[in-house]
């Protein structure tokens, strides 16, 4: 009864975050589908930004729907396991299934891993463009924050593909019933796990950084009410963006003690998974809403400071 009690468990938890998940699939697509009017307007101030943009959709719908996958296959095994018991099920079908659960958990994470790093990149730049726009004036700052934001940006992108690598090797040897083989892999997991706390840092800083640029260009809006309720929403998303490493923070740093309730930890990393999508998510939407102002916007402030000298101009003509 305990072992079918623990499956029950784990079976709802899978159902609880499939469907926390699924309800944003269509959502995700309708802002992916809108999306591409905004970026593929002429009078678009802050091009680079949305170049970014056209990376983060596709990846983060792949993440979406490779987590998804996951927990349709977590919640079919667990199925399987429940009226017939773990002894009778064919080992070569339940090993096929946790493969493929784990691959896709995998796959997804470093899918996840890249939409950070592409969001971040876009913040950036839809910074330079709030900046450009309150200051009303062009300066070399925001090329010094592009250049300084894209030297670290590629560096973790390379370490989040080279561990995904890394660890789908050691996923795969892991099958094998040789010793020395078991001892090496031990080794491997060490020395992937060590970039761990890097990567955490990096993200930190990043994100942190990101934050105070947001709340120096909304100090900077707060006398051109033009551009001022948009950059309230880029406040929001950066203030988003910052949950997120944050939240990580918490759960690594957690007493062991606090972990060793199965309830309070089942519960905790229940909730941190469906946070990982729904954060984006919103991040992803607070940046759609951006460029949906019409009268307070980033592009109706681009478009009065380029139109000014037409509209001066026009009385003499007449």
């Amino acid at each position: 009864m305990d072992h079918e009690e623990e499956i029950r468990d784990d079976t709802a938890s899978s159902l609880i975050s499939a469907i926390s998940l699924g309800v944003l699939i269509l959502p995700f697509l309708a802002l992916w589908s809108s999306s591409l009017a905004l970026a593929r307007r002429d009078d678009n101030p802050a091009p680079l930004a949305f170049t970014y943009m056209t990376i983060v959709y596709p990846v983060a719908f792949l993440a979406l729907t490779f987590q998804f996958a996951h927990l349709m296959l977590e919640i079919a095994m667990r199925w399987l396991l429940m009226p017939r018991g773990p002894q009778e099920i064919s080992q070569s079908g339940s090993h096929h299934m946790a493969y493929m659960s784990k691959r896709l958990d995998a796959l997804s994470s470093t899918l996840l891993d890249v939409t950070d790093i592409f969001l971040i990149l876009a913040l950036f730049e839809f910074g330079n463009g709030f900046l450009e726009c309150a200051t009303e004036k062009t300066c070399s700052f925001p090329l010094v924050v592009r250049y300084t934001v894209l030297l670290p940006a590629a560096i973790v992108l390379y370490l989040a593909i080279a561990t995904h690598v890394q660890s789908y090797w050691i996923w795969s040897k892991s099958f094998s019933k040789d010793e020395h083989v078991g001892y090496q892999l031990q080794g491997d997991i060490k020395n992937l796990e060590k970039w761990d706390i890097p990567l955490l840092t990096l993200w930190w800083a990043a994100s942190f950084l990101l934050f105070l640029h947001a709340c120096f260009i909304w100090r900077k809006a707060k006398g051109n009410a033009q551009v001022l309720d948009s950059t309230v929403t880029f406040l929001a998303a950066t203030v988003l963006n910052l949950f997120n490493p944050v939240r990580q923070t918490v759960i690594t740093t957690l007493d062991p003690e606090i972990l060793e309730c199965k309830l309070f930890m089942h519960y905790l990393y229940l909730v941190d998974d469906m946070l990982d999508y729904w954060v984006r998510f919103l991040i992803i939407a607070h940046i759609f809403a951006m460029g949906l102002s019409e009268n307070k916007g980033l592009w109706a402030a681009m478009l009065q400071s380029y139109s000014a000298p037409l509209d001066i101009a026009r009385p003499t003509k007449e």
